[in-house]
């Protein structure tokens, strides 16, 4: 490198006509050479690359560059006022160019969100028909499935009091287990599985599941509660009668309270009249298992 460099293409050792790449490319190599970190404690090396530093950075701006050329002497200097004119005349057009663009692409992206709603639009309304006809379509199968699902609720609920009043409590029983299981629970279901429980003589298991029944509160339940309690020996015979008396004066009137009360009755010793009479009305409700006694009355 030169030790007195007149200018800064002498600096980066380029010629005059060096482009952009080749001023940058000589910038490294000689950034390279000559860096602080390469050349410690040398004042001469660290002088060089200010140096090399200063002329990159006026020769890797074309404005700076045109300015420095002048004052160096090689280019021609022209009128400031005239370059100043012609610069702001080229800024104008370039403005104008960029606004040019910018109104094209706004009228194109105008364009396109017009176009884009009404497909948007066009979508919206077939994806309604289709999700109404599909609601509509859901609808009707889920009433289909439910009417059915009612249907056969009610023909198992009527086959297992069939098997119960045919005194063929296991098949009752399991089919009554089978309609406890499902869902939505219903009331009766439950109480002809404990019917069937107490028939079949569990009374230990009916006492613990109406115990904590979620209908422990209905009268029916209340009920066979009373006799499960009986026959546990948890209560005495005129106790459960008294608690009988009390569930038909609040008008439980079923068929196998008046045969229970004339059970009570014969555990008790009662009058034979008052027993066939409670034997007659369980009877006359429908009690079969009424019918069993009726030689009482004889």
């Amino acid at each position: 490198m030169l030790s007195h460099p007149k200018n800064y293409y002498e600096i980066l050792e380029i010629s005059p006509s060096a482009s952009q790449q080749e001023i940058r490319a000589a910038y490294k190599k000689l950034a390279v050479r000559y860096h602080p970190d390469k050349n410690p404690d040398d004042k001469q090396a660290e002088e060089i690359f200010k140096l090399i530093s200063q002329a990159y950075h006026t020769l890797s701006n074309p404005e700076k560059r045109n300015f420095y050329d002048i004052k160096i002497g090689l280019k021609q200097e022209i009128n400031a006022i005239d370059y100043y004119k012609a610069a702001q005349r080229e800024e104008e057009q370039r403005r104008e160019i960029r606004k040019a663009i910018f109104i094209e692409f706004l009228k194109k992206y105008k364009k396109e969100k017009e176009q884009e709603k009404s497909e948007i639009q066009v979508t919206l309304k077939k994806t309604n028909f289709w999700i109404a006809v599909s609601l509509i379509f859901f609808f009707i199968v889920v009433v289909i499935i439910n009417v059915l699902d009612i249907l056969e609720r009610d023909y198992l609920y009527e086959k297992a009091l069939f098997y119960y009043h045919s005194q063929e409590f296991e098949k009752s029983d399991s089919i009554a287990r089978l309609l406890c299981s499902r869902k939505p629970r219903n009331e009766k279901y439950a109480l002809l599985h404990t019917q069937n429980l107490i028939a079949q003589r569990y009374y230990d298991i009916a006492y613990e599941q109406l115990r904590y029944s979620n209908y422990h509160e209905e009268p029916n339940f209340q009920f066979w509660y009373l006799i499960c309690k009986f026959k546990l020996e948890k209560s005495s015979a005129g106790e459960t009668l008294t608690a009988i008396n009390d569930l038909e004066r609040n008008g439980f009137k079923e068929s196998y309270v008046y045969l229970w009360r004339a059970l009570l009755k014969f555990e008790l010793l009662a009058d034979k009249q008052a027993i066939c009479q409670d034997l007659q009305l369980a009877i006359s409700l429908g009690s079969w298992q009424a019918e069993q006694y009726s030689y009482v009355c004889r």
